[in-house]
């Protein structure tokens, strides 16, 4: 029964430290930490012969456990949409207790033709290093993935460029033309507008035509005029 208390205390001591060092730092942190107190509180606890070594295991595995489970779990569901959410978890707690199913059988079986629990724990410690090995594989194939995908890509050829003396469209469809008879460029010189302008140039009204200029004024007439 104090073995089971120490490791409670664990347990809770850990959930109020863990989660904060997750959210700040990631998943590995955690993840890689928590499994090597793991091992090191399994191989404490086979080889423990007296009480104050074997309250220090059960710390020890209480604090890995309470550290290992809401990481997996965090990290199960952050790996996927917020609409697959329960999903996810659904999918954890299923494959949790099928590992614990498995788990307490076979060991069940290896301490059952041992003679011993030393093999149990052996074999938990095999457990623990293929779960430290997996995720271990896990993390450099995901760094390595996303390392790639932030690397720049190659640089592709930009667009050519309009050309910049594109003649301005005239009314009628033809270019329009500067004084010195060469199209005029869109740039600087104003497109007219077909429709507005050409309303305005009909509601002006008619210059009145210029006089015509006067003649010389007469003069006397010459002597050798009739």
């Amino acid at each position: 029964a104090a073995f089971f208390l120490v490791s409670t205390i664990g347990t809770a001591g850990a959930r109020l430290t863990t989660g904060k060092i997750y959210d700040r730092k990631g998943p590995q942190y955690v993840i890689f930490p928590a499994t090597l107190l793991l091992a090191a509180s399994l191989w404490a606890i086979l080889a423990a012969h007296s009480a104050p070594l074997l309250f220090l295991a059960a710390l020890g595995y209480g604090a890995a456990a309470g550290s290992l489970f809401p990481a997996l779990q965090s990290l199960t569901i952050s790996s996927v949409e917020r609409p697959r959410h329960t999903m996810a978890t659904a999918t954890f707690y299923v494959f949790y207790d099928i590992g614990f199913g498995i788990g307490v059988a076979f060991l069940g079986y290896l301490s059952g033709r041992s003679g011993g629990y030393a093999a149990a724990f052996d074999g938990a410690l095999l457990f623990t290093g293929l779960l430290f090995a997996g995720y271990l594989t896990l993390y450099i194939l995901t760094s390595r993935r996303e390392a790639a995908e932030a690397a720049p890509g190659k640089v592709t050829a930009a667009a050519p460029a309009a050309p910049a003396n594109v003649p301005a469209a005239a009314p009628g469809g033809a270019p329009c033309k500067t004084a010195s008879g060469h199209p005029a460029a869109d740039r600087g010189v104003p497109r007219p507008r077909a429709g507005a302008d050409t309303a305005a140039a009909a509601d002006l009204p008619d210059s009145p035509a210029p006089a015509d200029s006067p003649g010389p004024p007469d003069g006397p007439a010459s002597p050798d005029a009739p």
